[in-house]
């Protein structure tokens, strides 16, 4: 498996199928049973990660594998070793509710034996980069990150979202467009489904802090979650500047009478007037409705 892209990437450093924080994957347990071990991975994929993997998982008992990831991309090269682990190992990979699965993270989703979602999870796709721009050496490499999906049974509408969508944008896939995938949505009252614990505990504190408020645009509701992520998908489309740094953040809402609704809120965002200036320019281009609220 991975071949075409351990081939191509022979010839290269670094290089990023996006450009997030230069951080870490974080990797933790959770409690499971047996014969399950249950490793959580969240953050962005750096250099290093596939060997400090490597080390963590070997203090463990050796049973079957079960991932809970919440990972924005990062290093392709890095991606593949895990994938490549992970397609080995027969592992399971599952992406929680409120947490995300994008860019080069896809192929560490596309290479899992069995593959889950949490009902609010995201998972993304886009082309490649080399230090954030396309050229003719990151074409080849979409090229062949594509047949490396595909041979990890990836069907060619979803490689085709993959190739065609530019780096710095993002085409976020519905639970329809990952069903030929065989990927299952978790039903809400699963506990697989619910969102990761903080990977890294924060050391005690003298006096107490308020939590950080986290804000949103809140731009509508669809009946359907796919509705909503199309809906995202066009409005990133049609103002990519504006949205590249932003993600769709479904709410569920139940309306009583009026049935249950799916809320497309963009964000987040960590200061009140950023999330207010979003709001106004949506609202110059035509955005009939829009409000700023917390998350």
């Amino acid at each position: 498996m991975a071949l075409y892209l351990r081939q191509s990437l022979l010839a290269l450093s670094v290089l990023l199928i996006a450009a997030p924080e230069a951080s870490a994957l974080q990797y933790g347990t959770v409690e499971s049973s047996p014969p399950l071990t249950s490793i959580t991975a969240t953050g962005p994929i750096v250099p290093g990660d596939f060997d400090r993997l490597d080390a963590f998982i070997a203090k463990l008992p050796k049973t079957e594998l079960l991932f809970f990831i919440d990972s924005p991309g990062g290093n392709i090269f890095e991606a593949e070793k895990i994938a490549t682990f992970i397609n080995k190992s027969g592992a399971t990979v599952t992406i929680p509710s409120d947490s995300q699965c994008a860019s080069a993270c896809f192929l560490l989703f596309a290479a899992a034996a069995h593959r889950f979602m949490g009902p609010n999870a995201l998972i993304g796709v886009h082309s490649a980069s080399e230090n954030g721009e396309e050229n003719l050496t990151s074409m080849g490499i979409t090229t062949a990150l594509a047949r490396d999906v595909a041979a990890y049974g990836v069907p060619d509408s979803i490689i085709g979202k993959l190739v065609q969508t530019e780096p710095g944008r993002m085409t976020w896939l519905t639970p329809t467009d990952l069903k030929p995938m065989g990927v299952a949505v978790l039903p809400e009252s699963s506990p697989q489904a619910r969102p990761l614990p903080t990977a890294i505990p924060q050391p005690p504190k003298t006096t107490l802090e308020p939590a950080k408020v986290v804000y949103v645009v809140n731009v509508g509701s669809k009946r359907t979650q796919e509705e909503v992520l199309a809906a995202f998908a066009d409005m990133q489309r049609h103002y990519p500047s504006l949205l590249a740094g932003y993600r769709p953040m479904v709410q569920k809402a139940d309306l009583g009478a009026r049935g249950i609704w799916y809320r497309m809120r963009i964000g987040p965002m960590y200061e009140k007037h950023e999330a207010i200036k979003l709001c106004s320019e949506l609202m110059l281009l035509g955005l009939p409705d829009c409000l700023v609220t917390t998350y």
